[in-house]
């Protein structure tokens, strides 16, 4: 199931491989795919070439 994650709605239309020559389906992977990070396009000549992502993990210390 893919979800609007601007409005936590279902997407009954397929999501397509590519679109304009961009690769949708792995920028819709990243984002999903990061709890709390980021995601980032890297753009050369108007062309995707880089998508990276970084998920980050924080720990609580309880015993202070």
């Amino acid at each position: 199931m893919m979800v609007d994650i601007m409005n936590d709605e279902d997407i009954s239309e397929p999501i397509p491989e590519y679109y304009n020559g961009f690769p949708v389906r792995e920028i819709i992977k990243a984002l999903e795919s990061v709890s709390y990070g980021y995601v980032q396009i890297i753009v050369q000549d108007q062309k995707i070439v880089q998508i990276d992502k970084l998920e980050k993990a924080r720990f609580i210390n309880k015993e202070q």
